[in-house]
């Protein structure tokens, strides 16, 4: 990608294109992950340098493109697919197909690959600033088919690859980091709080009374700090003279995991280079006060940033939501929906300002490749979009082709944009604890996809093969949806947001059915079953709440009377109780969430909204006889 854009650089300044160039990576890594490079052409003799920014976006799922943000005149995103295009016409009916996607989902905005893009860099047209993209897009095409040469402008080792501007936009998942990023918050609560270490009043009141003996354990270590620095600095740099103030400030630098160099001291880098040796060796021999204040600072910084930030997370969710009504008014499932593909689109002048209120902004896609439009609704009418996401995002359904969810599932539709769903939950958990929502599953599905693709070659095996996968990655989900929201549930139940009438009106029809389908399944289960044959006992069973069928499997567990049963007759009891509590619960959860969508003003918290999206989605994509989760 750094080549490519070197190549550009030539054609801009005029350079001939075997003419002497070279580039080199600046510095370490910034905390995106991405790199400065300076580029370097020699023109007579003389060199032409500028700089540009490249790093990748989100991770990598093997199946579909490589994305990469790039600063280079403009913000751009670069994507390359993961099969080479050779051929022009083939990649212009690319570029044609993801533009028929966004006039689908018109006037939402939909960042979509365009020629102009990059073409414009090193061929400007002059006197057409009047052009809608559209018509310069048209313009641009015409004109490089007549001049094929300028097509290597379009290509990365002899492939074609795609160039979205985001000059207009922001990315969310930049101003989601941003908000929770620890490696740039954590050192601004340090460094802005430079004398609380020596006040334990002032220490106790902002981290907690527990932390007292923390702080005086902070002086201690400050004094050994202090009189290694200046024993070190009296043998080694005599003439160099130090005040309390910057050896307060370097101790502060350590502790907020910073390191220092001769730049920051103005010094020689002899000392520097001692001064990082004294503090590693000082805080490795008391590694547990400093990493119990860092853990501190850490959750003091959090739920600090979750009150300042609590306007703007409740906003994306909102705006998020209403992304999802949209996509499914105009019948559209984007089946790779992460924070990386979507944009902000607001004011540029009053950023970040907008995002406090929802209504001065939306959300918007960056990628639409994975895209499909539903139409009508009838399987054999939509298109076959294109197999895999990502592993954090993703289901199991996104490896399986229409044909096979249809046949599976009974409807394609429903299971298309429930995968959007499953996405949306990651990114509203992401959104309030900066943290990923499916870490561990996402692993799982890398592990069974192979397996799904091998067992759908095999027609014979192919159910078989599925339903063991979705037994295994929905069980690997459930409990990592469980033990993740009750561990933040004070977090999640401290946002909350207005649900739009578009918002309820896309998911109460959902929750309806799936109300019925639960209801169904529980009066099914108790007339199958055998274990309870009284009718009194079975309609007592029907109108129990899950929390008293819960009770009564644990009543039925330690009861002395059931301890004289056969024991495959009483697991098999117990086994129609724990089956039951289930559905019970998931019933009680979808009527919670039909009552608060009905209402006039539908005000519902992030783990509530958490609580039902998950209920539908694993009721809807894990069905029952493959085996509980």
């Amino acid at each position: 990608v750094v080549e490519h854009f070197l190549k550009v650089f030539k054609a801009q300044k005029d350079a001939d294109e075997d003419a002497v160039a070279a580039f080199e990576k600046m510095g370490l890594p910034l905390p995106d992950g991405s790199h400065i490079y300076e580029l370097r052409i020699k023109i007579e003799d003389e060199w032409t340098t500028r700089r540009m920014k490249l790093g990748p976006i989100g991770e990598d799922s093997g199946s579909r493109s490589r994305c990469y943000y790039v600063i280079y005149d403009d913000h751009l995103v670069v994507k390359v697919p993961p099969y080479p295009i050779k051929d022009f016409e083939t990649y212009l009916q690319r570029l044609r197909k993801e533009a028929a996607i966004a006039g689908k989902i018109a006037p939402r905005e939909c960042l979509v690959p365009r020629i102009s893009t990059i073409l414009k860099k090193v061929h400007p047209f002059h006197g057409r600033a009047t052009l809608s993209d559209e018509e310069q897009e048209k313009n641009y095409v015409d004109w490089v088919k007549e001049n094929p040469q300028y097509q290597q402008y379009l290509q990365i080792e002899g492939a074609y690859v795609y160039f979205m501007d985001l000059s207009k936009y922001f990315f969310l998942k930049h101003i989601v980091d941003s908000m929770h990023d620890p490696l740039r918050n954590i050192p601004r609560e340090i460094m802005r709080n430079p004398e609380i270490i020596w006040n334990n009043i002032d220490f106790e009141a902002r981290y907690g009374q527990t932390s007292g003996t923390v702080c005086d354990e902070l002086q201690t270590i400050y004094t050994t700090f202090e009189n290694r620095v200046r024993e070190h600095i009296g043998q080694h740099h005599p003439d160099t003279a130090v005040q309390n103030f910057q050896v307060k400030e370097w101790f502060l630098t350590f502790l907020s995991n910073g390191r220092l160099s001769a730049d920051d001291l103005q010094m020689k880098s002899g000392i520097a280079s001692g001064l990082n040796g004294i503090a590693n060796k000082l805080f490795r021999e008391r590694r547990k006060p400093v990493e119990t204040y860092r853990k501190m600072v850490s959750a003091y910084v959090t739920n600090k940033g979750l009150t300042r930030n609590k306007a703007q997370i409740s906003g994306m969710i909102t705006n998020l939501l209403d992304l999802l009504a949209w996509l499914h008014q105009k019948k559209v499932a984007m089946r790779d929906l992460k924070p990386d593909n979507l944009l902000v689109a607001g004011d540029p002048t009053k950023f970040p300002q907008f995002l406090e209120s929802a209504a001065l902004y939306s959300i918007g896609l960056i990628d639409v490749e994975t895209a499909v439009w539903l139409g009508n609704g009838e399987a054999k009418q939509i298109e076959q979009p294109l197999l895999g996401g990502t592993p954090s995002f993703a289901t199991p359904t996104h490896t399986m082709p229409n044909e096979f969810i249809q046949s599976t599932y009974g409807d394609l539709a429903l299971i298309l944009y429930l995968q959007d769903w499953y996405a949306a939950m990651a990114m509203i958990f992401n959104m309030v604890t900066g943290k990923r929502l499916f870490k561990d599953t996402a692993k799982t599905l890398i592990r069974i996809k192979k397996d799904i693709k091998k067992g759908l070659e095999k027609n014979g095996q192919a159910r078989g093969v599925v339903e063991n996968a979705s037994q295994f990655f929905w069980s690997d989900a459930s409990n990592e949806f469980e033990t993740k929201t009750v561990k933040q549930e004070k977090k999640l139940k401290y946002i909350s947001m207005i649900m739009s009438p578009d918002s309820c009106a896309m998911l109460l029809p959902v929750i309806l059915e799936t109300h019925q389908y639960v209801k169904k399944s529980i009066k099914g289960l108790i007339l199958k079953q055998t274990s309870f044959k009284s009718d009194k006992l079975k309609k007592s069973l029907y109108a129990a709440t899950y929390m008293k069928v819960s009770r009564f499997r644990s009543k039925y567990l330690t009861d002395p009377a059931t301890s004289k049963m056969p024991a495959e007759d009483k697991q098999a009891a117990l086994m129609v109780l724990n089956d039951l509590e289930i559905l019970k619960k998931q019933a009680f959860q979808l009527s919670q969430a039909e009552a608060q969508l009905k209402k006039s003003v539908a005000i519902i918290s992030a783990y509530d909204l958490l609580q039902y999206i998950f209920s539908m989605v694993l009721i809807n994509m894990h069905q029952k006889v493959w085996g509980p989760v």
